[in-house]
């Protein structure tokens, strides 16, 4: 005998009839809880990253004054070697932040790794057994690489939300970073009166990259940045070395500047620590964001996972009710029909 739905119990009738679309509803909740799941995960990634970029940015800026302070040492700017000494701690310190298990650096990533050969860098400062023209490279090639590390972290951690922001930072780090070059070479410059004819067409390319960079920052960071930026970026520091700088620019040469080795360095850590307020507000508020956009896709999650199981819940109530209901009808038909049978006409 074939098989027939209408054959099938009552009960089980309308167990298939309500599941049916009961299923497709789960399915579709699930569907939306996958996605969600998805996404938290991305968001907490980028959460991730964008502490990753903090802790580089961090180590970057450290030895950026590494660098400043080991040239002027050996230039005999500052024969203070005890403060020297304190700035190997604070470069160290901030290496040893990107050993953090959380916050894991991708395999194409240096990280503390950039800094192999510092050790033996730093004995040659401090004995002075290294030009200055030596040491300067030495650092810079170290700065290269975190800065490289930099723009890989950075790749991972584009959202459409938080781009721009992304974008505008880097370029602020390049800034930085050019900076941190004129200032070195412009001390070793004003050191010596004079910089080799390499030394100072790479010097025109820093300060190219410098306004470039910082073009590029004011033309993409966030208003709240911006304003940051223009309030912290001023004074008579940051126009000593807007000076200095146009006219080299201007000049092509150092001759005739008559800028004390000591009073460029006391300008131009002065401004470069402005500078690096500035990173400190723009990554606080990349960090901020990523967090909010992790707690939101958090929320949305526990959101659809209620939403599932008032779903399943309430389903599973209104079978039972129904079910009831059916069984009691059935039962007295059932009931009725047996005392019919047996000539109970009261029924």
């Amino acid at each position: 005998m074939a098989w027939r739905f209408a054959d099938l119990p009552v009960r089980t009738k309308f167990l298939v009839t309500l599941g049916i679309p009961v299923l497709g509803l789960v399915l579709l909740i699930g569907k939306q809880v996958d996605g969600s799941l998805k996404r938290r995960d991305v968001l907490r990634y980028i959460n991730i990253q964008a502490r990753n970029i903090d802790r580089l940015a961090g180590l970057l800026h450290e030895l950026q004054e590494e660098n400043a302070q080991s040239i002027a040492y050996l230039g005999g700017v500052q024969v203070n070697q005890p403060r020297l000494e304190l700035q190997y701690s604070r470069t160290d310190a901030a290496a040893e932040r990107l050993n953090d298990p959380e916050l894991a650096l991708n395999q194409e990533v240096q990280g503390a790794n950039a800094l192999t050969g510092i050790s033996l860098l730093r004995q040659r400062v401090s004995e002075q057994r290294i030009t200055l023209g030596d040491a300067d490279q030495s650092y810079r090639q170290m700065r290269t690489a975190v800065l490289e590390d930099l723009s890989r972290v950075a790749k991972l951690a584009l959202d459409p939300e938080t781009k721009d922001r992304l974008y505008s930072h880097l370029s602020l780090l390049n800034a930085t970073d050019a900076l941190a070059n004129v200032r070195t070479s412009l001390g070793r410059g004003f050191t010596n009166g004079w910089l080799p004819a390499g030394d100072l067409g790479w010097l025109y390319d820093q300060l190219a990259r410098y306004s470039t960079s910082l073009f590029l920052f004011e033309r993409d960071a966030p208003a709240e940045v911006l304003a940051a930026f223009r309030e912290n970026y001023q004074g008579p520091d940051v126009n000593f070395v807007r000076t200095v700088i146009g006219t080299v620019q201007e000049k092509r040469s150092l001759t005739g500047l008559n800028v004390e080795a000591e009073a460029w360095k006391q300008h131009s850590d002065q401004a470069m620590a402005k500078l690096d307020d500035v990173e400190a507000i723009s990554i606080a508020r990349i960090v901020e964001a990523t967090d909010a956009n992790r707690r939101d896709a958090e929320s949305r999650l526990f959101i659809v996972l209620i939403a599932l199981f008032g779903v399943v819940s309430a389903v599973a109530i209104m079978a039972f009710v129904i079910m009831r209901g059916i069984r009691r009808t059935v039962s007295e038909i059932t009931e009725a029909a047996g005392a019919l049978a047996e000539g109970d006409i009261r029924v």
